[in-house]
């Protein structure tokens, strides 16, 4: 092993020690469990209280929140099983909402329910915020670095407010924030692997110089971070995208509540 490998290996054994999840503070776990029974509660809420919805999004929270507590994400020479959190539902999801029975689901969506779903990225986003200031994600992941997606959170109440209670707001407006909804999670995903997969080597100089640090998207809970919120603030959007795309053609699907 080099020098400068062995000084890697060292300050990364350092920081993993000096700050881990019994250190951080009782509020960050909190709020990160906040937002994850908050959006499990709205969509559930959202899908006419779907017992099949409710039964499979507990049994993923589940099998991630084992999986991410064993070490499985963040074993060392393992980086590509990080996209495993995302992935699976995202890519089945989408294949499940052309199906019949997924078209079917989708169409009997609250969209009021899924907007304020969006309200999560005001807990998660200071979560992650949090976790950089004890270098556990780099900065470039907040929204002091490049990852914006709280404006998503941010403006719920302006649409909601004129969506839904004025009912005001144009079709095409609602239809762009949630592509811009997409477009913010896309970014911070992307970001995200790409942390991931260079979790040993690159955290430190995101994070000014502090040294080598766990990244803690890859660890218990903040896996379901990847592996819960963003793909069920995904299918909020793609809900809502499909709900206001059947408005603006006219024949409102039926079951959905646009009042």
């Amino acid at each position: 092993m080099s020098y400068d490998n062995s000084l890697i290996a060292i300050s990364q054994n350092l920081c993993t020690k000096q700050y881990t999840m019994s250190t951080l503070p009782f509020y960050i776990p909190i709020v990160f469990g906040v937002s994850i029974v908050m959006a499990l509660y709205l969509f559930y809420r959202a899908s006419g209280r779907s017992l099949t919805f409710l039964l499979l999004a507990l049994g993923w929270i589940v099998l991630q929140g084992l999986l991410s507590a064993t070490g499985f994400y963040a074993e060392p020479g393992k980086p590509l099983r990080f996209p495993l959190l995302l992935m699976p539902p995202v890519v089945f999801g989408l294949i499940f909402s052309y199906t019949p029975k997924g078209r079917r689901f989708f169409s009997t969506l609250d969209i009021r329910l899924l907007t304020l779903l969006q309200l999560i990225r005001l807990f998660v986003e200071p979560v992650l915020y949090w976790l950089s200031l004890y270098h556990l994600v780099p900065r470039v992941m907040t929204f002091e670095g490049r990852n914006f997606d709280i404006l998503t959170g941010l403006t719920v109440p302006i649409i909601y407010y004129f969506g839904f209670v004025r009912r005001k707001s144009p079709t095409w407006i609602m239809m762009t924030w949630n592509w811009m909804g997409v477009g913010l999670l896309a970014v911070v995903v992307s970001i995200g692997v790409s942390s991931a997969l260079h979790a040993g080597q690159t955290i430190a100089s995101a994070n000014a110089g502090t040294g080598l640090s766990p990244f803690a998207i890859q660890q218990f809970p903040w896996a379901l971070l990847p592996g819960f919120l963003v793909p069920i603030a995904f299918f909020a959007h793609v809900g809502s995208i499909r709900l206001l795309a059947a408005r603006a053609i006219g024949s409102p699907s039926p079951g959905t509540s646009f009042q």
